[in-house]
């Protein structure tokens, strides 16, 4: 059988169907058709949303903040609790947000784009709604504000 690699642009997708799911977690999928293999490469927003994921879990273990990883792709209750919990005016303008969205517990901390700023800022126990350890950049930058 002749294997082929081809790209391949993702369909859209009907809301809920397999191919939302690997676009919102950046796969690449393998299709059989007609005897050959054709490889799909992950879209640009793909590539995105995998690299944005990892950033935000690099940061949490690195700083030993303890989080539960909730994957959207084999899990609907989580896909269903992050849909219905995003606020609206956080939603893009397609109505369905895209991971990463960070939660603590119930409460929305906010998407990648909020993350990297309070990154930026050295304020992600801040954002995350959780005490910064004493000895912190962000520790050290709150005892210099109630100075």
């Amino acid at each position: 059988m002749a294997e082929q690699a081809q790209r391949a642009e993702w369909p859209s997708p009907a809301p809920g169907g397999k191919q939302e799911y690997l676009q919102m977690l950046g796969l690449s999928a393998i299709h059989k058709c007609a005897g050959e293999t054709q490889q799909v490469t992950p879209h640009p927003q793909e590539v995105k949303i995998k690299k944005q994921q990892q950033e935000v879990l690099d940061y949490l273990q690195a700083n030993k903040i303890e989080f539960e990883r909730c994957d959207i792709a084999v899990n609907d209750e989580s896909k269903m609790f992050m849909r219905e919990n995003v606020p609206e005016n956080y939603r893009p303008v397609s109505g369905i947000p895209l991971p990463p969205q960070i939660f603590n517990n119930d409460h929305y901390c906010g998407n990648f784009e909020a993350f990297f700023d309070a990154r930026e800022n050295n304020a992600v126990y801040a954002f995350l709604g959780l005490t910064a350890p004493p000895g912190s950049k962000e520790a050290e930058a709150l005892t210099k504000q109630e100075a």
